[in-house]
C-alpha cells in the first residue's frame, strides 16, 4: 500500500518570512485595537477557533497556548498572521454569507480552493447530531439550521458557521461553510480558505 504523501506545506515553520516582517513592522497597539488581540512583552495572544494562539514575531514562532512545544499548522499560522497584520477597524458585518459571496470569492472558491466540507460530510453525515455534540465540546454554539449547524467566532471579527444536511435515501450528506460578510476586510481570500479548512479540522480531529 502506498504511503499517503505529507502535504507540501504542513507546519507554520514554512510560512513566508514576509508575513512575519509585515507583522513586526506594525505598531502592536494598532494591531491589538484592530484585531482585538492582546500584546504582552514580545508576543501576541489571539482567540482562534475557541483556543488561544500565540505569535512571537521576534522568534517567528506561532503555537497554541495549551501546546507551547508544538508549532501551529501552516494554515493556522497563515490565517492568524494575515489577520493580526491585516485586520481593519471595521466591525463584523453581522451577516453570514457563503464564501463565494465575499469580494472576489466567486472566482476563487472553486476547484482546489472549494470550501472544505468533505470531512464534515463523511464524519457526521449519517449522524448530524454528533456534529453539534463535538462542536459544543470545542467551544462552538448550536445554530439550529439544516439538520445540524454550529457557529463560532473563528477570529475576533470573523464569525463562522457550518450547516450540515445529513445523508438520506435520496441525497448524500452536504455541508456549507459561511462567514461574516466582512471577512474579506480582514483577510485575503487564501487566508479565508485556510481558516475554513482549520475550522473543519478542528471539528473532525479527535
Amino acid at each position: 500500500m502506498e504511503t499517503p504523501k505529507k502535504p507540501l506545506y504542513s507546519s507554520s515553520s514554512q510560512l513566508h518570512p514576509l508575513l512575519w516582517e509585515r507583522l513586526a513592522a506594525k505598531d502592536p497597539v494598532e494591531i491589538c485595537e484592530n484585531a482585538l488581540a492582546y500584546y504582552g512583552g514580545d508576543k501576541f495572544s489571539l482567540p482562534f477557533l475557541g483556543r488561544t494562539i500565540i505569535a512571537i514575531p521576534g522568534e517567528r514562532k506561532i503555537f497554541f497556548e495549551e501546546r507551547e512545544g508544538e508549532l501551529a499548522s501552516f494554515q493556522e499560522g497563515l490565517a492568524a498572521l494575515f489577520y493580526l497584520a491585516g485586520a481593519t477597524a471595521d466591525p463584523p458585518a453581522g451577516k453570514f454569507v457563503p464564501l463565494r459571496e465575499l469580494k472576489g470569492g466567486s472566482g476563487f472558491f472553486r476547484g482546489p480552493h472549494a470550501p472544505a466540507t468533505a470531512k464534515i460530510e463523511m464524519v457526521f453525515g449519517e449522524n448530524p447530531a454528533a456534529l453539534v455534540q463535538m462542536a459544543l465540546k470545542r467551544g462552538w454554539e448550536s445554530s439550529g439550521e439544516g439538520d445540524a449547524s454550529v457557529s463560532i467566532r473563528a477570529l475576533p471579527k470573523i464569525p463562522l458557521k457550518i450547516i450540515l444536511w445529513g445523508k438520506n435515501d435520496e441525497f448524500a450528506a452536504s455541508a456549507t461553510v459561511l462567514m461574516d460578510a466582512g471577512a474579506d476586510l480582514h483577510l485575503p481570500l487564501d487566508a479565508v480558505w485556510a481558516l475554513a479548512n482549520c475550522a473543519e479540522e478542528r471539528l473532525v480531529l479527535p
